[in-house]
């Protein structure tokens, strides 16, 4: 059952990542710092889905390659990093 998120009232009231563009600018911020910058334009263009107030934003690598693709899990709301590297846990673990 998903949790309903109170804002706090000093945040806005769409949460600090608003859209998908948002998303994925932060998500990109953090693989460029963890696999640098060849790597991370490898991984594009990035897909964002939304759901439980919950942003996923997956890198796309190229085909044919073992590589896998980069993921993030961004909470609306504030902005955390709920989970980052190449792989995601079940979403219900998460909440």
């Amino acid at each position: 059952m998903p949790q309903i998120v109170q804002i706090p009232p000093h945040l806005p009231k769409a949460g600090c990542v608003p859209d998908p563009e948002t998303a994925k600018r932060i998500a990109e911020a953090v693989w460029l710092v963890m696999y640098g910058e060849a790597a991370v334009e490898e991984q594009k263009p990035f897909q964002a889905d939304f759901e439980n107030d919950l942003w996923t934003v997956r890198g796309s690598p190229p085909s044919g390659q073992e590589t896998k693709p980069f993921v993030a899990v961004i909470s609306r709301v504030d902005g955390r990093i709920a989970k980052i590297g190449t792989t995601v846990v079940r979403r219900d673990l998460l909440e």
